[in-house]
């Protein structure tokens, strides 16, 4: 909206040199607020002179802000989308119910999925996404049977066909589990509208290099890791650690689990303990980086699509957006809890240091009290068995 109208630079410049000078405690509540009252009659004058169709692209694109509002926008917006993962997750997780075998709850309510239940389950998602599937074809042409999300409409009805006529023909005697295992395939069918694994294989082609360099690093780590740590834990008198240590190519497994953090098997020689520190300290930030360059990639993603939505320029954060403006008690809880949005230097409130420290302070608290709890010589059979622990506290 601020493109069209000539006036919108000024006042974006404005914006940013409101966000970016100084403020005090008064003077940064009102800069704030008057930005966003000032900003109103020129973005309706601007709403007001669009064309009627641009008007309804536009609200199309504004987010809602209301419970509401969002289930509006998703049943006008996204209802086919809701339509395909409501089946494809509900026909999966009936599926994985199937699988107890007997009686079980879900929130509370007794549920049973028996052979037939999952059969008709499975019939219907099916025989709809089928009806779908040909529709696509009919309106694409022969182009979509052989492309990646056809393939996918594929999977997610041909084994409920097969399903339904292997049990009708022949029962369950002849039925393999297989068949009734692909129903966790339509988990790919919402794809088409989430765009998640399309997203992740961009990330991968951006990132390759790095990726690559990371992996190489990461499979090396792994070689040297499990060759000494089995060469120090081969001899090791714990069953455990002698099991899944006892050659390289069983210390390798143990590894790709170390490898990420995790250390279930404690009992190791103080050598191997010693080594594995250092393992745990190098290896560990390599392994991450992947976690990292996905987590940049789609927050770069998320902010692209973002300015797509409301145009270029900076974005200021929802919840300077919802600043109140009137005092009262309002305005003092926005004040406590979001003070630090505020650009420095400002001179945060006495409650919001006091808040502060209250929550640095108990978090301190909880987390050396579970540690201290967990101690063995709190534990007072564990204390009466030690002799070192009883003169300690006596």
């Amino acid at each position: 909206l601020y493109d069209e109208e000539p006036d919108s630079a000024p006042q974006s410049e404005e914006r940013a040199g409101a966000e970016m000078q100084p403020r005090g405690d008064e003077a940064s509540i009102e800069s704030a607020r008057g930005l966003q009252v000032d900003d109103q009659p020129q973005a309706a004058k601007s709403w007001a002179e669009e064309p009627l169709e641009q008007n309804v692209e536009l609200q199309a694109s504004v987010p809602p802000t209301t419970v509401v509002g969002l289930m509006q926008h998703v049943a006008r917006h996204q209802a086919e989308a809701v339509a395909v993962s409501l089946l494809s997750f509900g026909s999966v997780f009936v599926y994985f119910y199937y699988t107890v075998g007997a009686q079980t709850r879900l929130f509370f309510v007794p549920v049973y999925v028996g052979p037939v239940c999952l059969l008709c389950v499975d019939s219907i998602v099916a025989v709809i996404f089928a009806l779908e599937w040909m529709w696509r074809m009919s309106s694409v042409g022969l182009d979509y049977p052989l492309s990646m999300l056809g393939l996918i409409d594929l999977s997610s009805w041909v084994p409920g066909v097969i399903h339904f006529f292997m049990y009708m023909f022949c029962g369950e005697d002849c039925l393999s589990p297989w068949v009734r295992a692909a129903i966790v395939l339509r988990v790919l069918k919402p794809e088409r509208y989430i765009r998640g694994f399309g997203s992740m294989f961009a990330i991968m082609v951006e990132f390759q290099s790095i990726l690559l360099a990371t992996a190489l690093v990461a499979f090396l780590t792994w070689l040297a890791a499990s060759t000494v740590l089995y060469y120090t834990e081969r001899h090791s008198p714990d069953e455990d650690i002698n099991e899944y240590y006892g050659s390289i190519p069983r210390t390798l497994w143990a590894e790709v689990i170390n490898l990420h953090g995790e250390w279930p098997w404690p009992d190791y020689s103080p050598l191997g303990k010693w080594i594995g520190t250092y393992i745990a300290f190098f290896s560990t930030g390599i392994c991450m980086v992947p976690i990292v360059i996905f987590a940049e990639g789609f927050q770069r993603r998320l902010e692209e699509a973002d300015e797509d939505r409301h145009g270029s320029g900076d974005m200021m954060s929802w919840q300077l957006d919802h600043l109140p403006t009137e005092s009262g008690i309002r305005l003092d809880v926005w004040c406590l809890l979001y003070n630090h949005l505020l650009q420095a230097p400002y001179h945060f409130s006495s409650c919001y240091r006091i808040f502060r420290a209250m929550s640095v302070t108990m978090t301190l608290l909880v987390t050396t009290s579970t540690v201290v709890v967990t101690y063995p010589w709190f534990d007072p059979q564990n204390c009466r068995e030690d002799p070192t622990c009883q003169a300690w506290n006596n």
